[in-house]
């Protein structure tokens, strides 16, 4: 979402001029014959409301970029570094993970005090409009935020889930809905869990979908299944399998019935759902598989902390009279390592120009290689 600000004017007939109200006192015996009515008047003037948002800028849509490679069609012009924020954007985007570095790179920090200052730099929110108390987060930023953030991986996770559900929420509940339940979710007391997963059994072949959801005899639709879930979520949403085969996002709410967490799993007996109808399977598709970029970057700054920590164990360390780090294996792996995050890094930023330079891009192909790429070396 290749976005700026702009400041749009809200105007109303009766906010353009000047409001009078009018007030009739009689005498003080309240004898209309002994007085004459009195009339006082209060003005009281008003500004044009305004409100800020962020609009789109993005370019035409453009063909499929990976898709026409494999078609021996390769658009040079897209290697360019994306152009994405503005001057404005990008000094308010530097000042936020400024914020966040000072408390994440500080290794005495708490997980309390992460999540304050996620909180104080409005992450919890981040993808939501501006209108709506958010920051209408594109998925560049998100990259860097993560960049920042990853340092707390289990954290790095919970928030990227929960930008992902915020997401299919917008798109799959209705205006009112969305709104009754918006303010909920950007404080960071409650995040948003999603589960896809299927929880397995290693004894007895299973068929690979089975939670499904079906309305019961009051109207309401309940869950029935185990899903893969390694951290427990005050909101959860979760995919099920509906009448014909069909595919379904519900969301379940606080303290809903029949939710009970394993060590990594979660199982769901008659819960009660709130069904995710706006969204169609391809929309269900595309914004879940957003996940894949965040997991991307997540594995990316995993496989870098864990190489600088290898640096700093062969440094200082000899065998054979020889440092560790002029062996041949050490550095090869060191090699490997960088390579690797580099062309991933290369990969998420250069999807992310897609994602928000373009109009309907056609992007999940370059979403799944970035997961593919730094997949093989974690």
């Amino acid at each position: 979402m290749n976005i700026a600000r702009k400041i749009c004017s809200i105007r109303y007939p009766h906010v353009q001029s000047n409001v009078h109200r009018k007030f009739r006192m009689s005498s003080v015996n309240f004898d209309s014959t002994k007085a004459d009515t009195q009339i006082q008047e209060e003005k009281f003037d008003f500004e044009d409301l305004k409100v800020l948002e962020r609009v789109e800028r993005r370019k035409p849509a453009i063909p499929p970029f990976m898709k026409n490679v494999f078609l021996s069609i390769f658009n040079r012009d897209l290697l360019a570094y994306p152009e994405i924020l503005n001057k404005e954007e990008s000094t308010a985007l530097d000042n936020r993970v400024s914020i966040l570095k000072k408390t994440f790179e500080d290794p005495k920090s708490t997980v309390d005090e992460r999540r304050e200052a996620l909180s104080r730099t409005g992450m919890f929110s981040a993808p939501v409009a501006l209108t709506d108390g958010g920051l209408a987060m594109n998925y560049t930023e998100s990259l860097r935020y993560l960049d920042v953030i990853s340092d707390d991986l289990q954290l790095g996770q919970e928030l990227s889930d929960h930008w992902v559900c915020l997401n299919l929420l917008k798109s799959g509940l209705t205006s009112d809905n969305y709104q009754k339940i918006i303010n909920d979710l950007t404080t960071g007391d409650s995040t948003l869990g999603v589960c896809v997963q299927e929880k397995i059994s290693d004894r007895v072949l299973q068929a690979d979908f089975r939670t499904s959801a079906v309305l019961n005899q009051h109207g309401v639709w309940v869950i029935n299944g185990e899903k893969i879930c390694k951290t427990p979520t005050k909101y959860i949403i979760v995919l099920c399998i509906t009448e014909g085969m069909k595919l379904k996002a519900f969301l379940v709410h606080p303290d809903a019935s029949g939710v009970n967490y394993g060590e990594n799993f979660v199982t769901f007996k008659d819960t009660p759902g709130t069904p995710l109808t706006e969204a169609s399977e391809e929309q269900l598709s595309k914004t879940l598989g957003m996940s894949r970029l965040y997991t991307a970057n997540l594995c990316r700054n995993s496989l870098m902390k864990s190489m600088k920590s290898s640096v700093e164990y062969v440094r200082s360390r000899f065998t054979a009279g020889k440092p560790l780090s002029e062996l041949p294996t050490i550095r090869s792996q060191i090699g490997d390592a960088l390579m690797t995050i580099y062309a991933s890094e290369s990969a998420e930023y250069f999807t992310a120009g897609l994602l928000d330079g373009y109009m309907d891009p056609d992007a999940e192909l370059e979403v799944a290689m970035c997961r593919q790429v730094v997949d093989k070396d974690i």
